[in-house]
């Protein structure tokens, strides 16, 4: 799927110079990227689940 955005420079810098170092494309930095915010957003509803849980232990 093809996807065109406008980011900051700031932003568009970060993901230029770390391809580079990982020696890959821009697109796959910013494929790998998101794949981490999805796993990170995955990971905090969990943890809020969790945490639900516990206080309802506690009572």
């Amino acid at each position: 799927m093809r996807k065109t955005l406008n980011i900051p420079d700031n932003i568009h810098d970060w993901f230029e110079n770390r391809a580079k170092e990982l020696n890959i494309s821009t697109s796959a930095m910013m494929i790998i990227a998101l794949n981490e915010y999805v796993k990170q957003e995955g990971a905090l509803k969990t943890l809020d689940g969790v945490l639900t849980a516990m206080k309802s232990d506690k009572k």
